[in-house]
């Protein structure tokens, strides 16, 4: 039963990834198309101010404008790409007690922002449950807390050494 439901689990990810990759596919042309014509606008932009496209700015423009191109283009101060697995963990542990699929996959789209779906979550949690960073119960998931070892000195190995 237990592989039977993992091998549905990992074609059920192959489909969704397939899903992906042809979504990229049909976006391809129109991509190319849309880089191609903000080629031409940048292009008629320089040619319009007298300077070629991408050349330095020219000192009529205000450093202000040229401070909100630069903060368009660059990636968000403060945010960390993770991947699904940290995302995973980070909201079973930031839960009180166990959580099932569903509300985990609710808590991830809710933290994030973004659609999460059932099975990638959980293949994620088949995989922290084999690392040993959660544990399941039927249903329900929860992380298990790594603590480290208090840093100081080495405990002994048993009391008739000392002695």
């Amino acid at each position: 039963m237990s592989t039977a439901w993992d091998l549905l689990l990992q074609h059920r990810a192959d489909i969704l990834d397939q899903l992906q990759s042809a979504r990229k596919k049909a976006e391809a042309p129109f991509l190319a198309e849309l880089e191609s014509t903000n080629r031409a606008l940048e292009a008629l932009r320089g040619g319009r101010r007298g300077r070629k496209p991408g050349a330095a700015l020219c000192e009529a423009e205000p450093q202000a404008f040229a401070a909100a191109i630069r903060a368009a283009t660059a990636t968000p101060r403060g945010r960390q790409r993770r991947s699904l697995k940290e995302m995973v963990q980070i909201a079973l542990r930031s839960h009180a007690g166990p959580m099932d699929l569903e509300t985990l996959t609710q808590a991830l789209e809710q933290r994030w922002n973004r659609a999460f779906s059932a099975s990638q979550v959980e293949l994620q949690l088949i995989a922290l449950k084999q690392e040993g960073a959660a544990e399941a119960d039927g249903e329900t998931w929860m992380a298990l807390e790594r603590r480290a070892e208090p840093r100081g000195e080495p405990a002994q190995a048993s009391s008739s050494m000392s002695q």
